[in-house]
């Protein structure tokens, strides 16, 4: 894990993608997961990263082990990197499309999660449009909201107030790190401690 300067506490930063787990592993304990209580803390966390986070669909899993007490809200990329997700938003349209763990029985959706951290963040994003028609974001064929007309009208009319969460895990790539390294750390520095930041209440 890292610290990067202006991340407030909650946020806990995982350059290699394996750490993610070690890190969801201490919440987990802090809370009452697995450690002989009755109920574990409610707590709401966002996951954001990579396709480590993401085939493993550790946002679900870490629901489950709770009994759902916990809430989670994710913005994953399952081809990228913390950049990556600044650049595309959500990448897991093709992933997700099809999976039944993915699938929202009540709203009728696939629920791929926030499709940027705007989204993410703020609860809503008015800079998202279908097929990326007005091009403020890079489009690499993966964003649900980009692709997925029937999931872009569900986040348009579900537009949300900003959540407030108690946990935010940030995993990068797991390979190539050494180069994306630096690269990774400018970006929490510039963008993600301002989302970090506004969002502590």
């Amino acid at each position: 894990a890292a610290k990067i300067a202006g991340l407030p506490p909650k946020a806990v930063v995982a350059l290699i993608g394996i750490v993610a787990v070690g890190a969801v592993a201490s919440i987990a304990a802090l809370s009452g997961v697995g450690g002989g209580y009755n109920t574990p803390r409610p707590m709401t966390i966002a996951f954001i990263g990579n396709r480590f986070l993401a085939m493993n669909d550790l946002p679900r899993l870490m629901i489950a082990m709770s009994e759902a007490v916990w809430n989670q809200k994710s913005c994953l990329h399952s081809r990228g990197s913390l950049v990556t997700v600044v650049e595309t938003g959500n990448g897991m349209y093709r992933m997700w499309k099809g999976q039944t763990n993915a699938f929202d029985d009540e709203a009728m959706v696939y629920e791929y999660g926030a499709c940027t951290l705007e989204h993410l963040f703020k609860g809503s994003d008015n800079s998202i449009s279908f097929q990326n028609a007005n091009g403020a974001y890079y489009d690499d064929g993966r964003n649900p909201c980009f692709n997925d007309q029937d999931y872009y009208t569900y986040t348009t009319v579900h537009a949300e107030n900003q959540t407030l969460f108690d946990f935010v895990i940030l995993s990068d790539h797991a390979k190539r790190v050494a180069l994306s390294r630096d690269q990774a750390i400018a970006e929490l520095e510039d963008t993600y401690a301002t989302y970090l930041q506004d969002n502590s209440g």
